[in-house]
């Protein structure tokens, strides 16, 4: 990937391959100072695995660009090694292109499980989606280029230019048609998404391990309003909480510390206080998110915080999660035995 991306910046023929080159480098550069690019307890980044993601696209991008790389690279004058295409004669050029493409693909076999494609529930989806987006628009630009070409070969210039008029009108109806039939398909959809999206009433397609399923279900019948998160679980899976119409305010509680950080708060008082700076009509608790053992989450002391608080009341409860009502003001200065500890702050475990 590194080698197709530095070859479509330095000797890529136009400018377009010269930036999307540099835009795959840039990718790749910019996933290295990505803070959960090995997210983890010290020692053990098990967030490696699952932010390996966030480097796909510009990987995917350089492998893309080292054939057609190869295929369009420039001379370099006086020096013509194997790899560096003629401008003048591109059958070289279209051998090492397709050479390259042939290995891509023969990894892919190997190190891949591509019988998963034939096996998927959702296959037929899928194959739907890549005749529309990949298949239709690439015959449809072959179609035009081959009637262009055509005739000019049959009439000459001018009634070749004419040709080329008339396919390209042709290859420009034919994807307003395409546009259209991919409207009328995805249309209903998206609304069938929209209706269906937090549901979460299947258990084998509950978010394993975080008990905010039944918090999720809630917030889909609440609209505009100010919903506070604490509990890192919470915090991590806050996407839904803005609701269907994601018209609610999210936000989590925490406390600011040094070289950016973003803490929980660590005392009874502190918290209530925080609370009432939000101005919520809902609180979110839930226990510390466990990375290493998802299905073991780590007590977080809010919910003891909020014991003989006053103006909440919990509106849902499930496990380790509640959703409170705040009908009013918290007194930080009550704090006591109750709440006990008073101050406490969840630490992930190293091991």
């Amino acid at each position: 990937a590194i080698a197709g991306a530095l070859l479509a910046l330095i000797r890529g023929r136009d400018r377009a391959l010269r930036w999307m080159g540099a835009v795959a480098l840039f990718g790749m550069v910019a996933y290295l100072f990505t803070p959960l690019s090995a997210a983890g307890a010290e020692g053990a980044p098990t967030g490696f695995e699952i932010n390996i993601r966030y480097a796909v696209p510009a990987l995917l991008a350089g492998l893309a660009l080292l054939p057609l790389a190869f295929a369009q690279a420039e001379d370099v004058p006086g020096v013509k090694p194997p790899y560096v295409c003629s401008t003048t004669g591109t059958s070289a050029c279209g051998r090492w292109g397709w050479g390259l493409l042939a290995a891509l693909v023969g990894v892919l076999v190997v190190t891949d499980r591509l019988d998963a494609v034939v096996r998927d529930p959702d296959r037929l989806f899928g194959l739907l989606v890549a005749l529309l987006a990949v298949a239709v628009p690439a015959a449809l630009l072959l179609a035009g280029r081959w009637g262009a070409a055509r005739g000019a070969g049959r009439w000459g210039a001018a009634r070749g230019a004419a040709r080329w008029g008339v396919a390209r009108g042709a290859v420009l109806a034919g994807f307003a048609a395409l546009a259209i039939l991919v409207a009328a398909i995805g249309y209903p959809l998206q609304r069938d998404y929209l209706d269906d999206r937090f549901r979460n009433d299947d258990p084998e397609r509950a978010i394993p391990g975080m008990g905010l399923d039944s918090a999720y279900r809630w917030a889909r019948g609440v609209e505009d309003a100010r919903i506070g998160l604490v509990g890192t679980t919470a915090g991590f899976l806050q996407y839904g909480f803005y609701g269907t119409d994601l018209s609610n305010q999210v936000r989590y509680l925490g406390a600011k510390g040094p070289h950016g950080a973003f803490n929980a708060i660590p005392s009874c008082g502190e918290f209530r206080a925080a609370v009432n700076d939000a101005r919520l009509d809902y609180l979110v608790t839930a226990p510390f998110l466990n990375f290493i053992e998802p299905q073991e989450p780590i007590r977080s002391p809010e919910a003891g915080w909020l014991r003989g608080a006053g103006a909440v009341a919990p509106v849902d409860r499930s496990g380790r999660v509640t959703v409170w009502r705040i009908d009013g003001r918290l007194n930080p200065g009550g704090c006591g035995p109750a709440n006990a500890p008073r101050r406490q702050i969840p630490q992930q475990p190293s091991n």
